[in-house]
């Protein structure tokens, strides 16, 4: 009996330390993206056309992008919400500098999650590639005019 109590306990000390280790993690990434602002260096996809005999075809997002895009910088803030600011250049002359509260984020189980009601960033659950000091690398799956395609964003800390 005391070898079953015994067993019982450490599973539950086990899985207790497995648990607050995740939790860990996810305060330790919290930490980091919340730490700058970023700006997009790289965005690519593939998407697979072979239903109409396309095949895959690969796309350089980032290349598609205009500078007064290019410049913008992402702030992912402590509380769980972002700003968006427009960079020393402007698409739009009338939009303002700074857009608070632009969207909501979390990581959950090395998860980014982006809440949205606008085009300033999409709501969207991306795998964390990468998430250090200098480099966000995200990869996301989509649905490009029923064609599915993935995504994969680099950022780089500013």
């Amino acid at each position: 009996m005391k070898k079953q109590l015994l067993l019982i306990l450490s599973a539950i000390l086990i899985l207790s330390i497995s648990s607050c280790k995740k939790d860990d993690d996810n305060a330790n990434l919290n930490g980091v993206i919340s730490s700058g602002s970023w700006k997009i260096v790289a965005s690519t996809s593939v998407t697979d056309f072979t239903s109409v005999g396309a095949g895959i075809v690969n796309s350089d997002l980032y290349a598609m992008l205009s500078p007064c895009q290019k410049d913008n910088t992402f702030k992912f803030n402590a509380n769980g919400t972002g700003s968006l600011d427009e960079g020393a250049t402007k698409c739009n002359a009338s939009d303002p500098q700074t857009t608070d509260n632009a969207f909501g984020w979390e990581i959950s189980n090395n998860k980014l999650t982006t809440t949205s009601s606008n085009a300033i960033m999409p709501s969207l659950t991306s795998d964390i590639l990468q998430l250090d000091d200098n480099t966000l690398k995200i990869k996301y799956d989509t649905n490009l005019g029923g064609y599915p395609s993935t995504t994969t964003t680099t950022y780089t800390k500013i």
